[in-house]
């Protein structure tokens, strides 16, 4: 105890002189960094105590950053986020550690780890697989540097002009060398880390090619943030977004980094650091795979478009944090790994980040939690089948309810034509015209035409291997979550939003619409990677990796904003002239009023 209290005390020192006074940004990001590490650790302990210490110094930190949204999110809704609110935050949680403890009757400086097996730095027999891995390293860090040599601060409509065919060939092929070494290794942390860092080139391309920011929301959120910062609150208050808003304003005081910088790099490291580790988890101890085969699944959570993770905004980062819910959610279902308080905590943080994602997740924690007890409810006949039911039927009508009752949404009783617009499929992809044939463009928009069928085909065929396994409650879960969200999406587009223009009336549904995909993505993975071990059995497995290293390689391409034989990308970045455009309309008008007529893109 007297260890941990003075450790604690200097370290929180250091970081409130350093908030206060010192203002240094490496100083600032080495004692944040000791600080996740030291205190994640412990709270992975105690919120995943069978996990080894490798999973709980992975996991630990994540659930200390959703402490932080939520503890943040009510103190800023219900006051304000001045430095002595932000010191006091990062104190609680080593504060809270203590009466933890006691509860867990575990010494503070005494920490042993799960029986969940060992995850060792360096295992035997693995340096004949190496030579792949230092490929892929040394390839993407070609590819970053390729990236950052390309990076604009022009307005452009998608980051691909900016880049050559022979750097997809690149991608591809180290995509390929990955896929040889995650089914030769044995090392589970090497397999880690060359995935993380090629997931994180996946995911970095706007953040480093659009040098001044990607997106329009982005800005905005960012501009909050920074006034949240400076000021501690800004008015109105609204009880959406304050989740983000609270945990970039706190990372960035008590590392001295920029809100902006915070901000961009927020979505992209959580993803790379955190969704593969967990597929593999899921894939590994839920559903008892081979280390190969999960470890291939972590990689295979990418072969879906991503474009709703490649900006830190509230909608998406709710989406990354509902994505860890559904994984440890199969976790908790399907084994005794992960206790109830995991799935409370990330429900929480996405409620707090963003209601309009958390609504439709709330209903999934529930559908969970009364899975997770159906043996206690098969004393209660009533409540066996009927609680289940009564979530899902209320689940599924949710968000219509709440825009009807509080946005004052006008709901209509679809006729015939719009029936047909909601079931029909959408159009086969066209070409732009004047544009001609290219096999290449039109083997990546048919692959994406038929992605959607083919997601749910493959989960249905691992939903029934599932069932088959004896874990049929699984597939009720995901199963019953995904219908209610798609219900959900049918009620919204036969609602009117008030003050919103035509165009933008079906965005929110559109957005779940991709979205629905991630929630019945474990049935997914169980069923394509079951598909690849057969197809290992059948022919040859180089062909086999690359096709895998093909289709990962179109999603890449497919998640960010085109301009090609098929598509033509709407929006456009702000440029550098923007920024100037706006200072010397400031410059000029002197402190008095004025009005601006332009593109949305400048507000």
């Amino acid at each position: 105890m007297f260890k941990y209290i003075t450790f604690s005390t200097i370290l929180i020192g250091l970081i409130y002189g350093n908030l206060e006074s010192w203002h240094k940004p490496i100083l600032g990001v080495a004692l944040t960094v000791i600080y996740l590490l030291y205190y994640g650790k412990r709270l992975g302990v105690l919120t995943l105590p069978s996990f080894n210490h490798f999973w709980q110094k992975l996991f630990g930190p994540l659930f200390l950053l959703a402490g932080w949204t939520i503890i943040g999110s009510i103190i800023y809704y219900f006051y304000s986020l001045p430095n002595w609110i932000i010191i006091s935050l990062v104190t609680s949680i080593p504060m809270g550690i203590i009466p933890y403890c006691h509860l867990f009757k575990k010494k503070i400086d005494e920490w042993e780890g799960g029986h969940l097996e060992a995850v060792p730095l360096i295992e035997p027999n693995t340096r004949p697989a190496n030579r792949w891995a230092w490929l892929v390293l040394l390839g993407d860090a070609y590819l970053f540097y390729y990236l950052f040599t390309h990076a604009t601060v022009e307005a452009t409509r998608s980051p691909w002009l900016f880049v050559n065919f022979q750097f997809f060939l690149i991608f591809f092929i180290l995509t390929f060398f990955l896929i040889i070494f995650i089914r030769r290794t044995e090392s589970t942390v090497l397999s880690f880390f060359t995935i993380f860092v090629h997931s994180s080139l996946i995911l970095s391309v706007a953040l480093i090619i659009y040098k001044l920011g990607y997106g329009f929301d982005p800005f905005v959120h960012r501009a909050t943030e920074k006034y949240i910062s400076d000021f501690g609150s800004i008015t109105p208050k609204t009880p959406y977004y304050l989740g983000q808003y609270a945990l970039v304003v706190v990372i960035s005081k008590i590392t001295a980094l920029s809100i902006g910088l915070v901000d961009k790099i927020l979505l992209p490291l959580l993803e790379a650091v955190i969704l593969p580790p967990l597929v593999f988890l899921t894939l590994r101890h839920g559903f008892q795979m081979e280390r190969q085969s999960a470890r291939l699944g972590s990689l295979l959570f990418f072969i879906i478009p991503f474009s709703s993770f490649i900006a830190t905004t509230p909608n998406d980062l709710a989406i990354f944090f509902a994505i860890a819910l559904v994984f440890f959610g199969a976790l908790h279902l399907t084994s005794e790994l992960v206790p109830w308080s995991v799935p409370l905590i990330l429900i929480l943080t996405i409620l707090a980040i963003h209601p309009l994602i958390g609504l439709p997740m709330l209903a999934f924690y529930l559908l969970l939690m009364s899975l997770t007890n159906f043996k206690l409810l098969a004393t209660y006949k009533e409540l066996k089948f009927g609680l289940p039911a009564i979530i899902f039927i209320l689940g599924a009508s949710l968000l219509p309810a709440v825009f009807i009752i509080f946005l004052k949404a006008n709901f209509h009783w679809p006729n015939l034509k719009q029936i047909w617009v909601i079931i029909s499929p959408p159009a086969l992809p066209q070409l732009r015209p004047k544009e001609s044939f290219s096999i290449w463009f039109a083997l990546i928009y048919y692959y994406n035409y038929i992605l959607p069928l083919g997601i749910l085909a493959t989960s249905v065929f691992g939903g029934w291997l599932i069932w088959k396994n004896k874990k049929q409650t699984t597939v009720v879960l995901f199963a019953l979550a995904w219908l209610g969200l798609m219900g959900n999406i049918i009620f919204l587009k036969l609602i009117t939003l008030p003050n919103i223009i035509n165009y933008e009336q079906t965005d929110y549904a559109n957005r779940l619409t991709h979205f629905s995909f991630y929630l019945i993505i474990p049935l997914f993975l169980f069923g394509l990677i079951y598909f690849i071990n057969y197809l290992f059995k059948k022919i040859p497995a180089i062909f086999v990796y690359a096709g895998l290293a093909l289709l990962i390689a179109i999603s890449f391409y497919l998640s960010y904003p085109r301009v090609d034989n098929y598509a033509f990308s709407k929006s456009f970045n702000v440029s550098q002239n923007d920024f100037e455009a706006v200072r010397q309309i400031d410059t000029k008008a002197a402190g008095a009023d004025y009005i601006v007529l332009s593109h949305q893109i400048f507000s």
